[in-house]
């Protein structure tokens, strides 16, 4: 039966635990283990003889530089004796468990080795053993070996002493010459001084831990070494094994540690990629730099369980800024890697590391390394303009962050424009965004303080950002502010009014363009041509040959371009630079500007050029129209006709040039397209979702993330602003209105409950054409039109859900909706509309509900029903099912089964009291009337109810003859708003009493 490892470690044996300790040392600094020193320490195992090992107190892996591995299985004896006597039982026991691992399968002849470690042993006995075992393994054979040994005065007794005292000791199938000469050649014995004070394997050991620490932290060494006996003894009790990934986590927290010397050059590489990169982010504003504190503190809140923290934002709006502080911050207190999308390369991480020279075969080890120099983040600037060879390099770096479970503490930071998370997650491992590890930080612009701080150094601008409308959000957008900070100061200040069309043909044609007209054209010129050849470059740098130096100079002058790192070679120094001179490359072009994108390879970051295409024709020219119509025949260019078709909503004046396109929009095919494209495209993830603000119970991560994605969020807000009150203004017909009350549907998603002018008119029209349903009869030949979607199914919910949804602030106009259904016989489906809003009707207006559901669940009355029948050939009589539910009913079944969570009563209770009981009195005394009425009317059956009392929470007591019956009435409920509870009421009839006092006091 084999020993346990708590026996075998031998608790409190602080000798082994020192041995251990060495090994650890070994592995942590990458280094030679003592024994196989020519190859560098993988793992460490302890105590296996539990799982077949022999020699069961240390055993060690390594590896060679060429990867082939080799294995050492000590023993440890702090005080051996090296020879045969049969009192010695711990040297016996040493050469009998190394023989059998030395003759197990897998044993690698010439590389693995087994042995002893002691503390000390005989000198004299030592020395010999030593030369002994060096003589075996420099020998060629066993001929050589034992020659060498027999001659006299070439080898000592004590050597021939030794090897007899082993072969006596080895089993009889091992007695041959060759078999020992094997053996001894494989044979170590190791001796470590590591238990006095100041021993030299204690201080080897210490100081070869200085290199594992960092220049501030290696007075800690000795600390260190502590550290690692502590944890040699704590494993040996559990037969614990150790790979340096593992041993670095025990240390964290505890210990910084440096990283490996083979990895020391390729972190040097990355962290000056990493510096390059950060270097290429600008973070003035003509010299001001702006801090962004309330963004900063609202990134650091995020909870470390979230990995992958987006930040969204519109062109300009700052976001590269904001990860370049990030950065910088995070690299004081751990690692920061940033990789942007100019300096990306692929297909692939082996590009990126080509490109880098960077040594490290194995990413993980990289990355892992990386891991031990602080809590560790990746940082990449402009995810969304990623081509496919770069997202190539980017998939297989966070496929190696997720997959390794060493590497779980990394976290990814990235900017982008798109703010919707499934532009990412086509291409991106699905479980880094659905799995509740993904958190958007929406980037805006800058807020009222950060403002003043601009306007106080550029006094020009203080009317601009704080003006109203677009131009305020265009101006607060960095980008945008520097570029107005620059013309304040060249010019007489900055315009009132402008768009970022104006401001771009105001940059393309430079400071002097207005009083030198050939050097603006020579300016547009010599961007455009930069522009088509850094558009058609991987990083997007182009040479600059032919270009005029003077312009040159000044577009460096005004920081839009810079040369790549001493290559010759310029890149614009913002993508919207790049966009603005492609934009005015294309209009060089026109009207063959598809073909100019086309050359410059399509690539995302250019998407946003069709966009400043579509508003610059939609605000100055008559061919937007004509243009949508060609793209749409192109196939190859359908995307490119998306854009375009959405662009003229992001323009500042597109109420003032919208009839010039309405009515090509507005064809049903082309609307309907529209409307899909920005629910599609313009939407962002539901954030309280996304976040985790509501409890969802027990869905799936995936779940909560398509339940996000369904209710998602309107982006930009102005953008739909603009749609939406243009769908106002159009006339609605069955093609589309459906797609309309969808497109609005995402507006409520943000907006539901809060007051805004748009959803009060989106609620009038509703309200408007539900009127239309409530006066049109089909029966009245004289009425010819058919109100919107009458006869089409599922049109009736949708235009009553919409209304409900988007009434839920305008209390009078939902009240007079309710009251408008309140009709003698309400409709089925329209109470079944309501009462699935109740929870929120009964919050705002609870007075509205009671009414509408006290009309909704009644029946006439008997009186009511004989009266008009009055004068027909057959009256009305009592059927026997009056009995059960008189004065009330239930068509729809709504309130089936009888259930306290039924709506909409728990919804009263819950919000609104007194109004649920006021409700139930209504029912009941309409129920009592009712009851009292069929007496008269039924000439089969003259009963009369009996009195009863109730008395809370729902205890029914009875009294009279001891004869009748109990008849149940499901819609009857009351409850008390303590205990939140709903009571089916139970009414009885008998013939022998008669009715008596109050029928029910609550």
């Amino acid at each position: 039966m084999p020993a346990s490892p708590e026996s075998t470690g031998g608790v409190g044996y602080t000798f082994e635990d020192s041995v251990v300790a060495s090994y650890l040392t070994s592995l942590l600094v990458e280094g030679g283990a003592r024994g196989i020193s020519e190859a560098i320490t993988d793992g460490v195992f302890l105590q296996r003889a539990a799982l077949g090992e022999p020699l069961d107190d240390i055993i060690v892996e390594a590896s060679d530089r060429y990867g082939q591995p080799a294995k050492l299985a000590l023993q440890v004896k702090q005080s051996p004796t090296l020879s045969s006597a049969e009192t010695n039982a711990d040297f016996r026991d040493v050469v009998s468990a190394s023989w059998r691992e030395f003759k197990k399968d897998g044993f690698r002849m010439g590389r693995d080795r087994v042995g002893l470690g002691a503390a000390s042993i005989a000198q004299s006995t030592l020395r010999a053993a030593r030369s002994t075992l060096e003589w075996a393994r420099t020998s060629k054979s066993a001929d050589d070996f034992f020659r060498r040994l027999e001659t006299e005065n070439f080898a000592s007794d004590a050597q021939r002493r030794f090897v007899s005292d082993v072969q006596a000791l080895l089993p009889a199938e091992a007695q041959g010459e060759d078999n020992s000469w094997q053996f001894l050649r494989h044979f170590v014995i190791l001796v470590f001084d590591t238990l006095s004070e100041g021993g030299s394997g204690s201080f080897e050991a210490i100081e070869r831990l200085r290199n594992a620490l960092p220049t501030g932290e290696r007075h800690r060494a000795e600390e260190l070494w502590v550290r690692l006996s502590r944890i040699s003894r704590q494993a040996s009790g559990a037969a614990g094994s150790f790979s340096r990934a593992s041993l670095v986590e025990q240390l964290s927290g505890v210990f910084d540690l440096s990283s490996l010397p083979s990895i020391r050059s390729d972190l040097v590489k990355v962290a000056e990629e990493t510096r390059h990169a950060l270097q290429g982010i600008r973070m003035d504003i003509s010299g001001l730099i702006i801090p962004r504190n309330s963004i900063l503190d609202k990134i650091a809140d995020i909870d470390d369980g979230k990995r992958f923290i987006q930040l969204a934002g519109e062109a300009g709006s700052g976001k590269s800024a904001v990860l370049r502080a990030l950065a910088e911050e995070h690299a004081r207190h751990g690692f920061a890697l940033v990789l942007t999308d100019k300096r990306l390369v692929g297909p692939g991480w082996p590009s990126l590391a080509t490109h880098l020279r960077l040594e490290t075969e194995r990413l993980a080890d990289l990355l892992f390394e990386l891991a031990t120099l602080g809590k560790p983040t990746l940082f990449i600037d402009g995810i969304d303009r990623l081509g496919n060879e770069t997202r190539q390099t980017i998939l297989d770096i966070v496929t190696i962050l997720l997959d390794d479970p060493r590497l779980a503490g990394w976290r990814i930071v990235a900017s982008t424009r798109s703010s919707h998370l499934e532009d990412l997650r086509i291409w991106l491992p699905p479980q880094l965004i659905e799995e509740g590890q993904a958190h958007i930080v929406e980037i805006d612009g800058f807020d009222d303080n950060e403002a003043g701080i601009l306007a106080e150094r550029f006094p020009a601008m203080h009317e601009v950002l704080f003006a109203e409308g677009q131009e305020k959000e265009i101006a607060r957008r960095p980008f945008f502010a520097q570029v107005l900070a620059q013309r304040s100061v060249s010019t007489d200040g900055a315009p009132s009014r402008f768009s970022e069309i104006s401001l771009a043909q105001v940059w393309l044609e430079g400071p002097q363009g207005l009083r030198d007209k050939a050097s603006s054209i020579e300016r547009r010129q010599a961007i455009s041509e930069l522009a088509a050849r850094c558009a058609q470059a991987a990083n997007r740098s182009g040479a600059v040959e032919g270009i005029p130096a003077q312009t040159l100079t000044a577009l460096v002058q005004e920081r839009a371009i810079a040369e790549v790192a001493g290559s010759g070679r310029y890149s614009f120094t913002h993508d919207i630079f790049l966009e603005w001179a492609m934009f005015g490359l294309c209009r060089q072009n026109s009207p063959d500007w598809p073909g100019t994108l086309a050359g410059a390879g399509d690539r995302p970051g250019l998407i946003r050029v069709v966009e400043l295409l579509s508003q610059f024709e939609f605000e100055s020219e008559d061919t937007w129209t004509e243009t949508q119509l060609a793209l749409e025949q192109q196939e190859a260019w359908r995307h490119w006709s998306r854009v375009w078709l959405l662009a003229p909503f992001a323009s500042p004046v597109f109420f003032e040039r919208k009839d010039a396109i309405s009515v090509f929009l507005s064809e049903d095919h082309r609307l309907i397209r529209l409307l899909s494209s920005f629910r599609a495209h313009k939407t962002i993830e539901n954030l309280l979702i996304v976040h985790g603000a509501f409890e969802l119970g027990e869905k799936s991560k995936f779940e909560k993330f398509r339940i996000a994605d369904f209710l998602s969020w309107p982006r930009p807000v102005r953008n739909w602003r603009r749609l939406l009150i243009w769908l106002l203004s159009l006339d609605w017909n069955e093609a589309t209105a459906e797609d309309i009350v969808d497109t609005f549907d995402v507006w409520l998603n943000l907006f539901q409950d809060y007051p805004d002018r748009i959803k009060d008119r989106y609620a009038e029209r509703i309200h408007q054409i539900l009127t239309e349903w409530d006066a049109y009869d089909y029966r009245e030949r004289e009425i010819k039109t058919t109100p919107l979607g009458f006869y089409k199914d599922g049109f009736g919910r949708k235009f009553r859900q919409a209304f409900l949804r988007s009434s839920l602030t305008n209390t009078d106009l939902l009240s007079c909706r309710l009251q408008a259904w309140t009709t003698e016989r309400v409709d089925d489906k329209v109470q079944s509309s309501v009462f699935a809003w109740s929870v929120r009707l009964a919050s705002v207006v609870p007075d509205a509900l009671a009414d509408f559901s006290f009309r909704a669940f009644i029946e006439p009355l008997p009186s009511e029903s004989a009266e008009r029948s009055r004068g027909q050939l057959i009256g009305w009589s009592p059927h026997m099912t009056d009995w059960d539910s008189p004065g009330i009913s239930d068509h729809s079944r709504h309130c089936h089964p009888a259930s306290p969570v039924q709506q909409p009563f728990a919804a009263l209770f819950e919000n609104a009291p007194q109004e649920g009981l006021r409700l139930v009195r209504k029912l009941l005394s309409r129920t009592v009337v009712a009851w009292r009425e069929l007496a008269r009317y039924d000439y089969h059956n003259r009963e009369i109810p009996v009195p009863f009392s109730v008395d809370f929470p729902g205890e029914l007591k009875r009294s009279g003859a001891t004869k009748g019956f109990m008849v149940g009435i499901e819609v009857c409920f009351l409850a008390t708003s303590s205990s939140r509870h709903l009571w089916r009421w139970k009414i009885g009839r008998s013939p022998s009493l008669k009715p008596n006092g109050m029928l029910m006091r609550s």
